[in-house]
């Protein structure tokens, strides 16, 4: 069969049912213009394209001078407003390195007879390195004395006292005896220098 027969019989074909074509293209037709319609129906309740449309510049020369230094300073303020409006995040900065570590904290003299008191006990953290620095495990002990002191007051549980003692005995801080002998003195020293 050759090309142009096929063509013929194709054409037959559609020929028989020609309502059907039309019917075919007016679906068509319907359709298109729906989807059209439903896209430019919308309205820009969810989207708000106003700061983040560029500004196209004019091809026509202004009159006078006054007239382009006025556009130009309306194109600067734009540019500037689109910034402003989350054009661009924050950049972030490199880590920096400290050259100055502050001091030692400023202990209270309820901190110094606390630590007076773990150290009479058996609890030396002078041995530890950087013990006495902010954050270090002299602070860390006496936020375990006021958080023995709140769970004391309040008549719940104590677990600051264990985890302290387990975590010295970890660090090697409390050596020849154990956690469960330690976690008395710390309980003993926050009674008496802050539990009063």
């Amino acid at each position: 069969m050759s090309f142009n027969t096929l063509r013929v019989r194709t054409s037959a074909l559609s020929n028989r049912h020609p309502h059907r074509r039309a019917a075919r293209g007016m679906v068509s037709v319907i359709a298109a213009s729906s989807l059209l319609g439903l896209t430019a129906c919308g309205d820009d309740s969810t989207v708000d394209n106003s700061q983040s449309a560029p500004s196209v510049p004019s091809v026509s020369k202004p009159a006078d001078a006054t007239e382009s230094q006025s556009s130009e300073s309306k194109k600067d303020n734009t540019s500037e407003d689109t910034a402003n409006h989350g054009g661009s995040l924050p950049q972030d900065s490199g880590a920096e390195e400290v050259e100055d570590v502050p001091g030692g904290t400023s202990r209270s003299e309820q901190d110094n007879d606390y630590l007076k008191r773990l150290k009479d006990g058996g609890i030396d953290l002078g041995t530890v390195q950087g013990a006495q620095q902010p954050g270090g495990v002299e602070d860390q002990l006496i936020a375990v004395a006021h958080g023995y002191c709140q769970t004391k007051a309040a008549g719940t549980p104590d677990v600051f006292t264990a985890l302290a003692a387990g975590q010295l005995e970890t660090q090697g801080v409390i050596k020849n005896r154990k956690a469960e002998e330690m976690q008395p003195v710390i309980a003993d020293a926050a009674t008496e220098a802050y539990c009063k």
